[in-house]
């Protein structure tokens, strides 16, 4: 609070505080806008230096620093130890490592990290962070040496505000999240909320256990990046969610990004069987093949750098690309849907290898 109140801020949002942590209905009203939340702030302060929500801010009358820099002479040139870098003060601190943290990572615009040696300032119109020291090298004001402390490595540019391909930009940041940790493993959904709401306009749909739907079939083809074990109720040891979801398992996840040839056929509960393809046009063009290509004919493809694989784009969006043409959601028929009172989908395929698709295959 002390810390608002000095850079003129009138008002603090807390999670810990703000959200009514016994109250279902505000907690789920809440998780559901994480998105405004951190999207919106002028500023997002992230508590880097501590193990825990009690830990308070290095630096703060409440926590004084305790770091004092090692100075020596030797043959007359003053020699100083620099503090711990942002790769190592935030990259590697325990907040990081936190699944709920990676929203405000991805989200906010600009954020201050306040480390246990010294501070950082991060926005999103930079490349680079400020960084708290008299090096003008080193923090950052020195303009010309812009990038000197690297955002885009593990973390930089998650969410790429033009030319973003929605599959690559959700491969990135499902790997990101799921090698974090949770301390309740049902939150692993709800920590992700704020993330889909930002990824919902990319992919024109909503999202199946943490699967883009309009997506969902070359999603399945998720893999485990390292060895991967089933999340379960802490209580009663039975899975929370799906095998078929990197949701029901712990441990990070590599999503699909290439193209499948694939001729999935989904079983509604009416017993219909409607592919993919016909889910992403809009409900006019579902049966209309001249409907169809008009609507085709509004996109444009390019290779993506070092692939032969199209992706798509609107003539009059051309800064967000999909991995298919996809109508907005509000023009067509959703789907696939989950069967009633259970969490299965269900659908019959026939499916072939990757291999270099022919632009033929595109067309309806």
């Amino acid at each position: 609070m002390k810390l608002t109140d000095s850079i003129g801020m009138r008002y603090l949002w807390v999670d810990r505080l703000c959200i009514v942590q016994d109250d279902l209905e505000d907690t789920a009203c809440q998780i559901a806008a994480m998105d405004q939340i951190y999207c919106l702030a002028s500023l997002t302060v992230a508590a880097v230096s501590g193990d825990s929500a009690n830990a308070g801010l290095s630096g703060s009358t409440r926590r004084p620093r305790s770091y004092r820099q090692p100075i020596a002479e030797l043959q007359g040139i003053r020699l100083a130890h620099r503090p711990r870098s942002f790769e190592v003060a935030v990259n590697e601190s325990v907040w990081n490592q936190r699944a709920w943290t990676f929203q405000e990572r991805v989200m906010s615009h600009r954020t201050l990290f306040v480390a246990e040696q010294r501070c950082f300032f991060s926005c999103q119109c930079r490349s680079d962070a400020f960084v708290e020291g008299l090096d003008v090298i080193e923090n950052g004001t020195d303009r010309k040496m812009d990038g000197y402390i690297d955002l885009n490595g593990p973390m930089g540019n998650l969410m790429p505000s033009s030319k973003s391909v929605n599959i690559l930009t959700y491969k990135r940041l499902v790997r990101a999240y799921t090698s974090r940790r949770l301390s309740f493993p049902i939150d692993i959904l709800n920590a992700f909320k704020g993330i889909e709401a930002l990824l919902r306009p990319l992919f024109r749909s909503d999202f199946l256990y943490g699967l883009p739907r309009s997506e969902i079939d070359s999603q399945l083809l998720w893999q485990p990046a390292y060895s991967l074990t089933r999340r379960r109720d802490l209580v009663d040891g039975h899975p929370l969610f799906p095998s078929w979801s990197w949701a029901g398992w712990v441990g990070e996840v590599e999503c699909n990004e290439d193209e499948t040839v694939s001729r999935i056929e989904w079983v509604e509960a009416s017993g219909e069987r409607v592919s993919t393809e016909t889910f992403r046009y809009p409900a006019a063009a579902a049966t209309d093949i001249e409907k169809r290509l008009d609507f085709r004919l509004k996109w444009r493809s390019q290779l993506a750098k070092g692939s032969n694989i199209p992706y798509w784009f609107e003539k009059n969006q051309p800064d967000v690309w999909f991995l298919h043409p996809t109508a907005v959601e509000d023009s067509r028929n959703l789907g696939p849907n989950i069967k009633d009172t259970t969490d299965h989908l269900v659908f019959e395929a026939e499916t072939t290898g990757n291999f270099n698709i022919h632009l033929v295959h595109y067309m309806p």
